[in-house]
């Protein structure tokens, strides 16, 4: 939260707040403890969750991966005036094999490094970041997506 202090006002002992901005928390059980832990004040908990929106995370939404890197890709390439047509095949079966711990922020930027360095009309796997490059998905990783359902 950011704070100006008005001088100017009647009670210029107390700060008046220009700007709001609460980032959503990953799981609601972490806010609701860290309000038990006194790290979180109760009545802002109470004013920001108005609506509790499940998302599930992106590695269990399967192909809106290639979806949403369709959408930053065409973002990407208007912005820096380049032809960038797709993702080639096996681009796509490395976003899509990734786990993608950052989530939607962390595909955005994947896209936007790899049309930054790509000199072809569609993206090869060498335009992406070396940790999705080089992922391999443990048993593990398998055996979540497919009881997340993914497409």
């Amino acid at each position: 939260m950011r704070c100006k202090s008005a001088a100017s006002a009647p009670s210029a002992a107390t700060p008046k707040c220009r700007s709001t901005s609460v980032s959503s928390a990953r799981r609601t059980a972490t806010l609701e403890s860290a309000i038990e832990d006194e790290r979180f004040r109760e009545d802002l908990y109470f004013r920001v969750n108005v609506v509790h929106v499940q998302m599930p995370p992106l590695r269990a939404r399967g192909s809106d991966v290639l979806l949403l890197a369709q959408h930053f890709l065409v973002r990407y390439a208007a912005q820096s005036g380049k032809h960038v047509a797709g993702l080639s095949p096996a681009a796509a079966e490395r976003l899509m094999a990734y786990s993608w711990p950052g989530n939607v922020r962390e595909l955005q930027n994947c896209i936007e490094r790899a049309v930054a360095l790509t000199t072809f009309e569609h993206l090869a796997v060498d335009d992406l970041p070396e940790k999705v490059r080089a992922y391999r998905p443990l048993a593990r990783d398998r055996r979540e997506r497919r009881s997340l359902g993914a497409r």
